[in-house]
């Protein structure tokens, strides 16, 4: 029967869920960039770049948490749509609302005091160690 389980992935799924648990992802640092062409290609791990100034964020860029690489850009500035809040208290960040990838990676979280929370009908299996 195990064998089973860990044919359809069921096993696989616990794994992830228990790194998950294990090893929380998080986004610890904010760095502020002046435009989007100086925002590195290669962010640090757990690294959130903002475009803009403390006072006037306009883009936040990061590296999404799935097991998928891709960056992930939202628009800070109220006048797009859609677009995101940002908050930073005591150097984490937090977006609101979710963060949701419909295409093509179905990735649903929110970012809360730099800690990823996942959306639990669209959960994805997770980078380790961020």
């Amino acid at each position: 029967m195990a064998w089973l389980e860990r044919l359809f992935g069921r096993q696989r799924h616990a794994d992830a869920q228990a790194a998950r648990a294990k090893a929380p992802l998080r986004y610890p640092t904010v760095s502020y960039y002046a435009t989007m062409a100086s925002v590195p290609e290669h962010l640090s791990k757990g690294e959130m770049a903002i475009v803009g100034d403390v006072g006037l964020p306009k883009w936040a860029v990061f590296d999404c948490p799935c097991d998928r690489p891709h960056r992930v850009q939202v628009s800070l500035q109220r006048t797009h749509r859609p677009h995101w809040r940002l908050n930073v208290r005591s150097g984490l960040p937090s977006i609101t609302p979710s963060v949701w990838m419909d295409k093509p990676t179905g990735c649903h979280f929110w970012i809360v005091d730099g800690r990823v929370y996942w959306d639990g009908h669209r959960r994805r299996r997770t980078k380790q160690g961020i």
